[in-house]
């Protein structure tokens, strides 16, 4: 699980998954589905967020 914290300091990955999906034509499951697993599994380094992030 993942706090509501951690939901502020990743904003901008958010966003760019969010623009991301947008441009996939997900749903809202898809989207929501594809936070929580990014926020549950977030890496500390930043160059491995894009990956994590694109999973």
């Amino acid at each position: 699980m993942y706090s509501a914290r951690d939901r502020v300091e990743q904003e901008e990955w958010l966003a760019e998954m969010n623009r991301a999906a947008d441009s996939l034509e997900l749903g809202a499951d898809a989207k929501s589905t594809a936070e929580d697993l990014f926020l549950s599994n977030v890496p500390e380094s930043e160059r491995s967020k894009p990956a994590v992030a694109a999973a």
